[in-house]
């Protein structure tokens, strides 16, 4: 929205700093205001539009600041806050197709993982009981079924304790290049959303390097934005 706004106020002929202040003083948002009065703040000071994003790599990504400031220096800012304005669609519009083809297979996984809890804690210590009172010698499959739900009753604090401390370190984990790197490769090669996965990305490099091209950004600056890690 930031971004359509000021693609309309500039091709309106607004000046950057008053199109900012109108922003500032139109959103709701208190975050988005504390934003846009430091980017008028730093354009106060000399800085470049492109400098002053930069400041702010958790909203303006890599790719972002250098179409920016490729705008700024080839006099295209409107075309570029049009074209930004529709890639950020396209990404918001490529996500959505994608949680929406995994939604189905998560929720099986999910269904699947509550059903094994309430066997483990209710279903077969049931049967267990009725079991104890025939008195006889159970398959070994049947006897591994018991112990592990009588396991499961009897440490499941500590289970859910080792699943937190389990997804904790994952996530920590992730937040490292090798984690990070080691996590897409595993999304990459699931069976049935690696392919959505590797499609959807393609799409999204074959379209935001196109557009950076189109832009002027120069092929070195194209790709090393492009592959700087989402925040």
């Amino acid at each position: 929205m930031f971004s359509r706004q000021m693609y309309t106020l500039q091709k309106a002929g607004v000046p950057i700093l008053r199109a900012l202040a109108g922003l500032q003083a139109s959103t709701p948002k208190r975050a988005l205001v504390a934003l846009i009065a430091d980017l008028r703040s730093g354009l106060d000071q000399g800085r470049e539009l492109a400098t002053a994003m930069a400041r702010h790599p958790s909203v303006f990504d890599g790719f972002y600041v250098s179409m920016i400031r490729v705008g700024e220096m080839t006099g295209q800012l409107t075309e570029v806050f049009s074209r930004l304005a529709e890639h950020i669609e396209f990404e918001l519009d490529v996500r959505a197709r994608v949680k929406q083809a995994l939604r189905y297979p998560t929720m099986v996984l999910a269904a699947i993982a509550i059903a094994l809890v309430i066997v483990n804690l209710f279903v077969i210590p049931t049967f267990a009981s009725v079991f104890a009172g025939f008195k006889a010698e159970l398959p070994l499959l049947t006897r591994m079924l018991l112990a592990f739900s009588r396991w499961t009753l009897d440490w499941w604090p500590l289970a859910a304790a080792a699943g937190v401390a389990g997804v904790w370190g994952l996530r920590a984990w992730v937040a490292t290049p090798a984690g990070r790197y080691a996590w897409d490769r595993l999304k990459l090669r699931l069976p049935i959303a690696g392919p959505i996965v590797l499609k959807a990305t393609l799409a999204r490099f074959a379209r935001s390097f196109a557009m950076a091209s189109r832009s002027g950004v120069p092929i070195t600056r194209a790709m090393t934005s492009l592959g700087e890690p989402a925040v």
